[in-house]
């Protein structure tokens, strides 16, 4: 043969096995037809078939690669078959960490009639006949724990090993994989807990026995030794005094290791609001006094901040606030804060300050100066109020605080002018276990307020008043589709008439903030011009639906109700004064903004409106 032939011979195998090779790994570029259209895409769908728990049948669809990639048509069935084929390992896994360790998988492809004419698929036009990829699982017996133990390798160092029951494996109970992790993790937990900071998983053996239907399994922990707390250090705290970062924190340089302790600490630090993050660094090995050492890496933000917000309610007006704020005044957390708000209603200018972390962790020394002028349907007046206390944080969700208070203002009411110049002592508690402080779904918070008065102006008026507000959110669906919220609130003022008590200091209910639908104030007592009067005690109540459409969108649906009473307690035998309505949240960063319309029910003709509007930042409650 010349020598030329054999060179085009050998250039013509090399091309048809170069083409051979590309198609084996599925890179096969679309056939072209004569007249240079793409070869058809073949457009599928999958399924699993079988006699599976829904939540299993669901698992499978979401692990299957060829699930995924229903909008990527593939240009052959073998190229689908390839598909299916690299699933079934893949199958067989989720069946396994289900405790079907029996289960089969299997696959076919059916071809479906479609509708004609062809559609437009990522890679180009799909006209093939509907193809359907079923995957056909018979999953067999649930396998179930059998045998269970926790081994604790040497040097054990005191350390004993929990049940298997306590770390959640029940023999009997189907054997599926998350829960053998779940319990890795808790005797990691409890090792970590009895203040072993450098304790380790060892080698878990699990034995499935196929004719008992069982796996028996043991887990392991090498505890290590228990440690104390050594060198506390913080990264990157620049103009913050380190005396203070320390006080932030529920343990000190010797105190007994807890990871707990460790978690507490970063949320006291990010609580602070000085650091945009705050991330948590334990030593890898003990030092030779047999401690560990802690790092908390900081990344400071913005000390000063400035913002503002926008309100609007029918019965009140548009509304209008804005804040100053500088959160390190003197480099060790302390906080001052001159906040302004006006509508038509209420002005108000106030400056407060803050000292964290006095004399001992978790106490704060208090003070503010604030005027204030309110114009209302009840009463008009103009008031200057200076106070100062402590606040003690008894826990994470537990608050407590004492001050005095002195406040002097001029009230006018009826044609009738009064000054005051009040010598009050306030006393609050507030507990918050809600989960969100914005935008709650769960959980709940009491507040508890009380304080004595009395007039230094020699009125000798004196009297007592305590509020009481218990929130409760129930979710009724997951992933926030449904939360039910509902809201309790009471409140009484003892010791003096209510005609002597100074009318901006009554107890009053209506409006955004407590009964939605009843104009503000006008939930109580009236005059013989229908303007509200305040009383001596209220009671109101709320229950509202709130469900999301979409991660930013929501709704709820909601009752008020409640009203203000001339007794020192309330009087159910009075009329309640009820609102219901309907609102829209659209959900951001900073809370939900919240847009409500409400309507009396049983509305009082020349007292309430037909409808009221309300726009502002926050849920209702």
């Amino acid at each position: 043969m010349p020598a030329r032939l054999r060179w085009r011979c050998c250039l013509a195998l090399l091309v048809v096995a170069g083409l051979t090779a590309c198609g084996r790994n599925g890179l096969l570029l679309p056939l072209e037809r004569d007249n240079g259209e793409a070869e058809d895409l073949i457009r599928y769908e999958v399924a699993v078939e079988g006699d599976l728990p829904e939540e299993l049948r669901r698992r499978l669809l979401d692990a299957s690669d060829a699930e995924r990639l229903v909008e990527r048509p593939p240009a052959s069935l073998l190229v689908l078959r390839r598909r299916a084929e690299e699933d079934l390992a893949t199958l067989r896994q989720v069946l396994r960490s289900e405790a079907y360790y029996a289960g089969e998988v299997r696959y076919r492809i059916e071809t479906v009639p479609v509708p004609e004419g062809p559609t437009e698929g990522p890679a180009g036009p799909v006209t093939s006949p509907g193809t359907r990829l079923l995957f056909e699982v018979v999953p067999g017996p649930q396998f179930t724990f059998g045998a269970a133990a926790v081994e604790v390798e040497a040097p054990a160092d005191g350390f004993v090993a929990p049940s298997p029951a306590v770390l959640g494996i029940d023999t009997g109970e189907p054997a599926v994989a998350e829960t053998v992790l779940r319990a890795e993790e808790r005797l990691l937990e409890l090792a970590r807990q009895d203040s072993r900071p450098l304790a380790r998983l060892g080698q878990r053996t699990a034995i499935v026995d196929h004719d008992l239907r069982t796996m028996d399994v043991t887990l392991r922990v090498a505890p290590g030794p228990r440690a104390s707390f050594g060198t506390i250090t913080f990264a990157g705290d620049a103009g913050i005094a380190e005396t203070f970062l320390r006080r932030r924190l529920p343990f000190e340089t010797g105190d007994a290791y807890d990871p707990e302790l460790v978690t507490r600490g970063r949320r006291r630090l990010i609580e602070t609001n000085l650091f945009s993050t705050v991330i948590t660094e334990v030593g890898d090995e003990l030092d030779p006094e047999g401690r560990i050492p802690v790092t908390y890496r900081l990344r400071p933000r913005l000390h000063r901040t400035i913002g503002g917000g926008l309100s609007y309610q029918t019965d009140v007006g548009p509304g209008l606030n804005a804040y100053w704020e500088h959160r390190n005044l003197f480099s060790a957390g302390e906080r001052l804060r001159a906040d302004l708000s006006v509508d038509p209603l209420d002005t108000l200018a106030k400056l407060s300050f803050r000292k964290p972390e006095i004399w001992t962790p978790g106490l704060s020394l208090l003070a503010e100066v604030a005027g204030e002028i309110q114009d209302t349907d009840a009463y008009k007046s103009e008031s200057v109020r200076v106070g100062t206390g402590i606040e003690y944080e008894f826990t994470e969700k537990v608050i407590g605080g004492l001050g005095v208070a002195y406040r002097y203002g001029d009230v006018r009411q009826e044609g009738q002018r009064d000054t005051f110049a009040l010598l009050s002592l306030p006393a609050r508690l507030t507990w918050d276990f809600s989960d969100d402080l914005l935008d709650p779904t769960r959980g709940g918070r009491l507040q508890l307020f009380g304080s004595p008065y009395f007039d230094t102006m020699g009125n000798d008026t004196r009297f007592v008043k305590s509020q009481v507000v218990h929130t409760r959110y129930l979710p009724v669906l997951d992933e926030h589709r449904l939360v039910l919220a509902l809201r309790a609130a009471a409140g009484s003022i003892s010791g003096a008439d209510r005609d002597n008590v100074p009318a901006d200091e009554r107890l009053y209910s209506g409006g955004g903030g407590s009964i939605r639908g009843i104009g503000y104030q006008l939930a109580g007592p009236l005059d013989d011009r229908d303007d509200p009067i305040g009383g001596r005690s209220n009671v109101e109540f709320s229950i509202e639906a709130r469900t999301r459409f979409t991660e930013t969108l929501g709704g709820v649906a909601f009752l008020d109700g409640g009203s203000a009473f001339s007794s020192q307690l309330p009087n159910f035998g009075e009329t309640l004064r009820f609102g219901t309505g309907i609102g829209l949240r659209y959900i951001t960063g900073i809370g939900p903004i919240r847009l409500d319309v409400a309507v009396p029910v049983n509305r009082r003709s020349g007292v309430d409106d037909p409808f009221q509007l309300y726009v502002s930042i926050g849920q209702a409650f």
